[in-house]
């Protein structure tokens, strides 16, 4: 009867110290409050110096966790951006380079593990939206015909390339133009589709606008415009000719959309294989030159090794 008691009375205990750790707590914080106050008041300048100290350890450390984020851990900012993967080219020289377009096309019409492959370049423009007016230079993007519909972006106004105004040379003079553009060049207008710009001195029909939370496929570029791959001569003045034709112009950064499925492993092990037909195809532009798949993120962090340690590095010493 006595260890029943006994028993019965541990467990009010216990109960009863369960319902007072509240209070308890309570207690210290306001102890421990009273006597920052009183500390802080017998010396204005310490405490000073302490809240400006703390301010500036946590903008230290968020700013540089926003950097960090941007620039090598957020995922492409598109549906289902798990399954995208960025295609390289690997060589004795080069561990992870750049393709020729004529190789992507290969590589885009042979897979079977990829939903989707598109490419992207970048180039230099002088914008002008207006008749005589002074060009605006920005760093700006020609892609492939696919680049939209397989990265699964929806344009908030207008639409995407079709892939058939990426096929012949100068034919489609068409642009999409980012968010940040149309709202600073054209205040949002939506009257904008159809209109022309000027790109480097050629007349071009914005057709879509791409959505405000896409700014581009790096962290780092944020084109103006986008041009389908085949206007890229009209865009640049004194391109080369054979930039589209040629195995030997590696200039195409190329980001692909897995199949539900299939893994980055099975993905790079067949394009591996479509790669070693290519060198036996082509030897003179393509021995020894194979692919390597990797996923979007870590492919910021493989092909931008210093960035990756300067930033990691960084948010070391201010975390």
């Amino acid at each position: 009867m006595f260890a029943a008691g006994h028993g019965h009375g541990s467990a009010l205990l216990s109960r009863n110290d369960w319902l007072s750790f509240p209070y308890i707590v309570c207690m210290r914080f306001s102890a421990d409050f009273r006597f920052a106050v009183r500390t802080l008041a017998k010396s204005p300048s310490f405490g000073f110096i302490a809240i400006v100290s703390l301010a500036l350890g946590i903008g230290a450390n968020t700013a540089m966790f926003s950097y960090v984020d941007a620039v090598l851990l957020r995922p492409l900012p598109v549906p289902d951006s798990g399954r995208i993967v960025e295609v390289d080219s690997t060589s004795p020289d080069t561990r992870l380079g750049r393709l020729s377009y004529a190789d992507y096309v290969d590589l885009r019409d042979r897979t079977k593990t990829l939903q989707a492959l598109a490419c992207y370049d970048f180039f230099f423009a002088g914008i002008a939206t207006q008749v005589n007016q002074v060009p605006k230079y920005s760093l700006d993007a020609s892609v492939s015909g696919n680049f939209f519909s397989g990265l699964r972006i929806q344009p908030v106004l207008g639409r995407g390339f079709r892939t058939d105004e990426d096929t012949v040379a100068g034919r489609d003079l068409v642009a999409v133009i980012s968010y940040h553009m149309w709202d600073r060049d054209f205040a949002r207008d939506r009257s904008v589709l159809g209109r022309r710009i000027r790109v480097n001195g050629s007349d071009f029909t914005i057709i879509g606008v791409v959505p405000e939370n896409f700014t581009g496929p790096q962290a780092y570029v944020n084109p103006d415009i986008y041009i389908p791959m085949h206007a890229y001569q009209q865009a640049v003045p004194g391109a080369s000719a054979d930039y589209l034709t040629s195995r030997k112009s590696r200039s195409a950064i190329l980001l692909g959309r897995l199949r539900p499925g299939v893994s980055v492993t099975e993905a790079q092990s067949e394009l591996r294989t479509i790669a070693r037909g290519l060198a036996a195809q082509y030897p003179e532009t393509n021995r020894d030159r194979t692919v390597t798949v990797l996923d979007y993120v870590r492919a910021r962090f493989e092909n931008s090794p210093t960035d990756a340690a300067l930033a990691l590095t960084l948010l070391g010493i201010t975390g």
